[in-house]
């Protein structure tokens, strides 16, 4: 039994045909491979602020609903919130220091370090620091942002 009819050319790929196709995925790749990279250290930074900075948040809240000012010091901040202390005590996970620094009545920042590459951290995010701003408005809430006072790349900066 024939499979092929006669005078037809068994063809494949030229070796042309093949660099191509190479030089496309080489191409592809080259792109891809850094923005995956910058996915994933986006991805770290915001799984990593947004569970260290969940106490704090929660403490400020309480603290401006009930004396309608933020912490006026880092005395004042570890008193009334004993689960989110400022400093290395309240640091959980790739975050190693997290420090309360009061702004004024309505603002205060909350400054984030992240650990060393030697302790497992993406290079692209070792010594960092970034930089959340909580705010109460007039009518009594409180919404946080991250600020551009950090040493985190831009690129890389959480949405809070």
């Amino acid at each position: 039994m024939k499979n092929m009819r006669s005078g037809q050319k068994n063809q494949g790929f030229t070796l042309i045909e093949l660099m191509i196709v190479v030089a496309i995925i080489g191409i592809l790749a080259s792109i891809a491979v850094p923005q995956y990279q910058t996915y994933i250290a986006r991805a770290d930074v915001m799984t990593e602020v947004a569970g260290a900075m969940r106490p704090y948040q929660l403490c400020l809240e309480e603290f401006a609903a009930t004396e309608g000012a933020t912490p006026l010091t880092t005395t004042v901040w570890d008193t009334a919130c004993p689960g989110a202390l400022s400093g290395t005590d309240g640091a959980n996970g790739d975050i190693t220091q997290v420090d309360y620094a009061y702004v004024d009545d309505n603002n205060a920042t909350l400054t984030l370090t992240f650990d060393t590459v030697a302790n497992g951290v993406s290079s692209s995010i070792a010594g960092t620091t970034v930089e959340i701003t909580g705010t109460i408005s007039a009518s009594g809430a409180t919404s946080f942002a991250a600020t551009a006072g950090g040493t985190l790349d831009a690129e890389l900066m959480p949405k809070i």
